[in-house]
């Protein structure tokens, strides 16, 4: 789900386990985006889960968890008008 804004392309970047989402905004709002723990995921140890490393357009921003499952994570990220890409890395994949 996205507020101002529309989702153009999405696609997980194999190499550094990360999801690229390119957006195109038509002011501030917020992309809501649960992603299964399949695809992408952050966890340390005995899969405990960590923090996910979350870049709009190359800066570090922070962002919201709003619900976790033992098959998904569920991500609140706010943006501003002009961003254009959100990239949400994890890591250790399963």
């Amino acid at each position: 789900m996205i507020t101002n804004g529309t989702v153009l392309d999405m696609k997980k970047d194999q190499n550094s386990l990360s999801l690229i989402v390119s957006v195109q905004n038509a002011g501030n709002g917020v992309f809501i985006i649960t992603i299964p723990r399949a695809l992408v995921d952050a966890t340390v140890g005995d899969h405990v889960d960590d923090m996910f490393f979350v870049l709009i357009d190359g800066e570090e921003v922070t962002y919201n968890e709003i619900q976790t499952t033992s098959k998904n994570r569920t991500l609140s990220i706010p943006f501003k008008e002009a961003d254009s890409k959100i990239e949400i890395i994890g890591g250790h994949p399963l």
